[in-house]
């Protein structure tokens, strides 16, 4: 068997936590995922430029489930202004033979 790459079996993990968490509601780790993952954040542009990033409540069923894994929710997130790039230039980066 070949070794796992260190990502796949963190989710793996996440995914066992996130199922005894959610164990007893009738639902699997992988539904409870496509559920909390509609969850989404909201822009907030003042005089066309973004000023907030806010999270609305969740339906009751996601906050149930968020509830059960210990998730807390923060009502808003302030924008610092970096933004990620997320294309490289290779030829700058690579060394000349």
């Amino acid at each position: 068997m070949a070794p796992l790459p260190l990502v796949t079996m963190l989710s793996l993990r996440l995914i066992q936590a996130l199922e005894r968490a959610w164990e007893g509601g009738h639902i699997t780790g992988a539904e409870g995922l496509e559920r909390v993952s509609q969850l989404c954040v909201m822009e907030v542009i003042a005089n066309g430029k973004l000023a907030d990033w806010t999270i609305p409540e969740p339906r009751a069923d996601v906050q149930r489930l968020l509830e059960k894994a210990g998730v807390k929710l923060l009502q808003r997130l302030a924008p610092d202004g970096r933004r990620v790039h997320t294309k490289t230039r290779l030829r700058r980066k690579r060394v000349s033979r």
